[in-house]
């Protein structure tokens, strides 16, 4: 019967195509209504609804498959960037660390030094003292211990100023180090706002998803809602034809026995 319903009503039949392409099926309902006719209609009907049901299964597991996806790659992200950022904060304790053993390192040999320099000081007071005395007993000393002496003076300066620029080297490398620290802060804030917008982007995707879904929901029902509308009107229209039939059937039948009396009357 659907057979010669969609044979007789083109548009019922350019429906039916739709419905199929969109993976619409029809209500138990409508099936009921329609249950008479032969088995292969029956079957035909059955086929409809299952070929529909399998669309929309499919259709519902491409979704489920592109929610994991998402839920995985947000996992992933969110994944990478707690490792990144331990990872970083690792990093960050080393350097603080190290800076710290260096600072106090430093700290112990500008102690150390100035120390030295104390004492090199002290002991070129010393020496230029004792060169006075030299010079006022020139019979205890001779001008080689003296060119001694200034040698010994004039390395210790050299040393000194050696010294000296050991002290800045030692603060420049300071620095340095506390640059890249910085370097390494600001590169950690890029890295979170990074992570933060493809969250986002991540989030976008999937409200569309949904939006999707909803508007694959919405063109389900209203076709579905149509085809049952399709459908009553032709079982409709089939039963008024019947009526008619009925009516039209009854009147010869009752003309035919009024014309019976007459034939006798006549023979």
């Amino acid at each position: 019967m659907g057979n010669r319903l969609l044979r007789n009503n083109p548009r019922a039949k350019e429906r039916f195509e739709v419905d199929k392409q969109l993976g619409c099926f029809p209500r138990s309902g409508d099936r009921q209504r329609n249950s008479p006719g032969t088995s292969k209609e029956r079957d035909d009907g059955d086929f409809l609804k299952k070929t529909s049901r399998d669309v929309f299964e499919e259709k519902e597991r491409e979704l489920k498959e592109i929610r994991n996806y998402w839920q995985e790659e947000y996992k992933t992200k969110v994944s990478e960037v707690s490792i990144l950022e331990t990872a970083l904060k690792d990093a960050v304790e080393s350097r603080n660390i190290e800076v710290e053993e260096l600072r106090m390192s430093y700290e112990s040999t500008i102690r150390l030094q100035n120390s030295e320099i104390s004492e090199l000081r002290r002991t070129l007071d010393e020496l230029l003292g004792t060169k006075e005395e030299i010079l006022a007993s020139a019979e205890k000393s001779t001008e080689s211990k003296l060119r001694a002496k200034d040698a010994e003076v004039m390395r210790l300066r050299i040393w000194l100023e050696e010294a000296k620029k050991s002290n800045s080297q030692g603060r420049e490398v300071l620095s340095s180090y506390q640059k890249r620290l910085r370097d390494k802060e600001m590169e950690i804030e890029r890295l979170k706002l990074s992570n933060k917008e493809d969250v986002k982007a991540l989030e976008r995707e999937v409200e569309k998803l949904k939006a999707l879904l909803s508007e694959v929901i919405a063109e389900k029902d209203q076709d579905t809602e149509n085809t049952k509308l399709t459908l009553d009107s032709v079982v409709e229209e089939k039963e008024r034809q019947m009526a008619m039939l009925k009516e039209t059937s009854e009147n010869l039948l009752t003309m035919k026995e009024e014309e019976k009396p007459t034939k006798r009357e006549r023979s």
